[in-house]
């Protein structure tokens, strides 16, 4: 089997399990109005002798776009559970890895919901929650 046969039958793979997206006509075959693929964010720590600083990571998008990503951070007072959808957005961030939250109220339960958006302005919609307690 030739090369080029085995790349176009992974290609055909990736293409028919969602991994990635099939030629949808654009002119650049780069650019999809996929959004991205986001798991959310990952997980929300106090930062250590930092009052009022929380940590986010996450692990970066996939973006089918061609146009980069950036993640929406929300959030909000509160404790998990019962609170989902309350947060509102604050600040936008094009770090790939997670954030440092800073200027919450100090001993405040915080609930934070992270998005990615790529640069078509499709986003991912992701409802992950996590929450930590400002230090």
């Amino acid at each position: 089997m030739s090369l080029s046969h085995r790349i176009s039958k992974a290609t055909l793979f990736f293409v028919a399990a969602g991994l990635i997206p099939a030629c949808s006509g654009s002119t650049n075959p780069n650019q999809t109005s996929q959004a991205p693929v986001f798991g959310g964010v990952a997980s929300a720590a106090p930062l250590a002798g930092s009052p009022g600083d929380v940590v986010l990571s996450w692990t970066p998008a996939l973006d089918f776009s061609g146009t980069g990503v950036t993640y929406n951070v929300f959030y909000a007072i509160g404790a998990l559970p019962g609170n989902s959808g309350t947060e509102t957005f604050q600040f936008s961030t094009t770090s790939g890895t997670g954030v440092t939250v800073t200027g919450l109220t100090s001993s405040d339960p915080y609930i934070f919901h992270v998005e990615a958006q790529d640069g078509t302005g499709a986003s991912d919609g992701n409802g992950v929650e996590v929450a930590a307690t400002a230090p």
